[in-house]
């Protein structure tokens, strides 16, 4: 990320906080679309927290002088398919259904799927869904994404 895009999400998280909520994840691609992720215990987030938090962020750049068009803001709910990123969020939904897709293969698989066990020293833990069942760990380092299954029923 060039320093001006560090400035801008570090602009973008602070405002989520101001705002009252959480910040799940910040990406910034290569046209400088910006896309926060925001969440808030134990009520969620609604379509108009989405619009409020964006348009605090974009007033916020403004406020620091950068251009609001130099940036595209898109504020988002997690969703059903939420990407897992915070320590508490690994607390959160243990049980739950997840796929955890690696940076590089571990043996010859990089994505895995299976129960979450949570956080265990520092590592995310799954019950494998596939044979033999075992349980996995992941260093953070080695984890490209981890996604809730949505649970449908």
């Amino acid at each position: 990320m060039s320093s001006l895009e560090d400035t801008v999400v570090g602009i973008a998280r602070k405002t989520v906080v101001d705002t009252g909520f959480e910040t799940v994840q910040v990406k910034v691609d290569g046209r400088r679309h910006m896309r926060i992720w925001i969440d808030r215990d134990p009520e969620g987030v609604k379509v108009d927290d989405c619009v409020r938090v964006n348009r605090a962020v974009q007033r916020a750049l403004g406020d620091e002088g950068i251009d609001s068009g130099a940036f595209h803001v898109e504020v988002l709910s997690p969703g059903l398919d939420r990407v897992l990123t915070r320590d508490k969020d690994f607390t959160r939904f243990a049980g739950a259904l997840v796929v955890v897709h690696l940076a590089k293969k571990r043996g010859d698989r990089r994505k895995f799927k299976g129960r979450l066990l949570g956080l265990l020293e520092g590592k995310v833990a799954i019950k494998n869904e596939d044979p033999p069942h075992e349980d996995l760990a992941f260093t953070k380092d080695e984890i490209d994404e981890v996604r809730l299954v949505p649970n449908l029923k």
